[in-house]
């Protein structure tokens, strides 16, 4: 493969120029051959009457051949000197950077958007390629190409389906064609046909005019379907549809993840009286499934605005239909899952042994979900989505490797969906090498036993933490008290007497015959006489609070008997007061732990207030 040639064009048209035309012919394409790949990247047109104009040239048997390619935001044609064709029309998301790939194979071209192929044109036998230039015409306001010599590049369109632990395995086949929703409501030109979603003409009149497709707020992929306006006919209101054979008093599993911004909806069947409640979600992404048995033989699968009283947005995606299946209960009649999310409360116990590979638990505190361990094996990673109290500590076991963790909610005035959150700086480890608790440094955090505190301004929200693939087998500690845990997905009493771990009073306290909750850590012991209590390092004064350096790194800080314990998240500065606004201290902090010994006293770092006792 030939180098990669990059050319950089940022032309930004005011309304006095609009008529300006530019054209620039692309470095090295007389190397290109009968064979290329062409990427025009992050193409954002200025108006919807904006073009932009791939012109190519070959040569064959010493003749000049070629095609010309127009591509505006809502349509893209083509012509050659062998055919004209229309590739694609009614293109959807005209506001927003797409990127066009051309594939030249030396009989046709094909023509992607953002990955997504849109048509095909041909172009008859070539020799190699004379020349590619672009024609701009109140073109796009920036974009980017890279031409890649004698190689066709065919874009994976797969490479677009993410979160795909959502659905159902390959052995239960899905009846939606495109469960992404990312293909469209294109329904003329080349490949149109592959478009499987319909909308009474979609976002082109009558009823269902608010439906189309939007490629900013996806739950995976890259696109999602969205209905909006309010139920009343003809002018307003939305309904998809997909055509679907769907045979009279056979049950169908219905699932599709759902978002609403003020108004509700509804998932059925033609001529079914029953269907699928789409409530207000308040702006967040919730699953929502059910079994629709039709009485008689249809073809539609239709998803509805459903409120005659409100105007709102509703956004689909994931759809998901099954054939068979009764119930959600019924996910045990397969030996392998993908992804089961647990509710709070809930306790899944498969009719059959069923092996998942991710599975998400939910801990509210009073209520917490369990699995059967005796009919579910975790093969792969788990989730734990857990209401968390600022500067709490909690006694958690991490069955694998912490992969990330996550909050959504509002804090520090802002409403924040899916955050990153950071070890070190955002919450603290601590894992016991006995006799005495250590804090934990780095990103990397295997599998094991912690005390994890969250600073204060994560209060009331709702975390989750991803854990990857247990370890084979894990060394245990050879000592009169180690720090373990349950993993086994439901309530266990470990035998004897051990030190199980309380939130309200912050430390180890000798029990027996009580029980752990799912990712629970607590103490085991071999001692003959054991000790009541355990502490953990910084129960004893404030709580871990969150600030920012001179220079807006996130530093967290604590009290502790020796001093004030930072955490840094890169290496920074921070200054320390007195209560009277005196600078006693002028810290240099490494990134991780850092130790600021300091006398014994009330102190101010960040705006927050700090004890040092001793």
């Amino acid at each position: 493969m030939k180098a990669i040639y990059t050319l950089l064009f940022s032309l930004c048209f005011s309304a006095t120029r609009a008529q300006v035309r530019d054209s620039v012919l692309l470095d090295n394409s007389a190397e290109l051959g009968n064979k290329f790949t062409l990427e025009i990247k992050n193409v954002r047109f200025e108006t919807p009457e904006s073009s932009l104009k791939v012109v190519i040239r070959h040569s064959y048997n010493a003749q000049p051949v070629g095609c010309d390619l127009l591509i505006s935001p809502t349509r893209i044609s083509g012509s050659s000197s062998v055919t004209t064709a229309l590739l694609a029309d009614d293109l959807f998301a005209t506001q927003a950077p797409h990127t066009y790939t051309v594939t030249s194979n030396n009989i046709q071209l094909s023509v992607y958007r953002d990955n997504v192929l849109l048509g095909k044109i041909y172009e008859g036998s070539t020799n190699d390629a004379a020349g590619i230039s672009l024609v701009h015409d109140r073109a796009a306001v920036a974009y980017e190409t890279a031409v890649t010599p004698s190689v066709v590049i065919e874009p994976a369109e797969s490479d677009f389906e993410t979160r795909i632990e959502n659905m159902l395995p390959s052995s239960c086949p899905n009846l939606i064609a495109d469960p992404y929703c990312n293909r469209g409501f294109t329904r003329t030109g080349e490949n149109a046909g592959e478009r499987v979603f319909f909308s009474q003409q979609a976002v082109y009149s009558g009823w269902g005019s608010e439906a189309c497709i939007d490629n900013e707020q996806a739950w995976s992929g890259a696109n999602c379907l969205r209905i909006s306006g309010q139920a009343i006919r003809p002018s307003r209101g939305a309904s998809v549809e997909v055509g679907i054979k769907f045979e009279a008093n056979t049950p169908y599993f219905i699932r599709a993840m759902v978002k609403s911004d003020g108004y509700e909806g509804k998932i059925g069947i033609q001529s079914c009286k029953s269907y699928i409640h789409i409530r207000d979600t308040k702006g967040e992404w919730k699953q929502v499934e059910g079994v629709i048995t039709p009485v008689e033989a249809s073809e539609l699968l239709y998803i509805n605005n459903a409120d005659f009283d409100n105007s709102g947005t509703v956004w689909i995606d994931n759809l998901e239909v099954y054939k068979g299946y009764t119930s959600t209960a019924a996910v045990g009649v397969r030996k392998e899952v993908p992804y089961v999310a647990l509710a709070a409360g809930e306790h899944w116990s498969p009719t059959r042994a069923t092996n998942v590979y991710m599975l998400g638990f939910t801990d509210e505190g009073e209520k917490y979900s369990t699995i059967d361990p005796k009919r579910v094996t975790l093969k792969g990673g788990a989730r734990l989505t857990r209401n968390v109290s600022g500067s709490q500590m909690y006694a958690l076991s991490f069955p694998g490797p912490l992969c990330n963790a996550h909050v959504s909610g509002w804090f520090d005035g802002v409403r924040h969906e899916e955050e990153p959150l950071y070890p070190g700086v955002d919450f603290v480890l601590q894992r016991y090498e006995y006799p005495r608790f250590q804090y934990v440094d780095g990103e990397d955090i295997p599998a094991g036993c912690y005390i994890v505190q969250f600073v204060d301004n994560l209060d009331g929200q709702k975390v989750t933490m991803t854990f990857g693939t247990p370890p084979a087998s894990t060394d245990e500690a050879s000592s009169p008290y180690r720090f373990t845990g349950n993993n086994t997905g439901t309530d266990y009493a470990p035998e004897g007497t051990f030190l199980k771990f309380s939130e309200e009073r912050m430390r180890f306290e000798r029990t027996r015959a009580e029980s752990v909750r799912p990712f629970e850590a607590y103490i085991a012991t071999t001692a003959d006489v054991p000790v009541s209590q355990i502490v953990p390092n910084g129960t004893m004064t404030t709580g871990l609070s969150r600030i920012e350096a001179a220079d807006g790194t996130r530093v967290s800080v604590q009290g502790s008997r020796d001093g004030i314990i930072a955490h840094a998240a890169q290496p920074c500065r921070i200054n320390v007061y007195t209560l009277d606004g005196r600078m006693c201290r002028q810290q240099e902090l490494q990134a991780g732990h850092n130790l600021i010994r300091i006398p014994a006293g009330l102190y101010i770092a960040g705006g927050k207030k700090i004890i040092v006792s001793r």
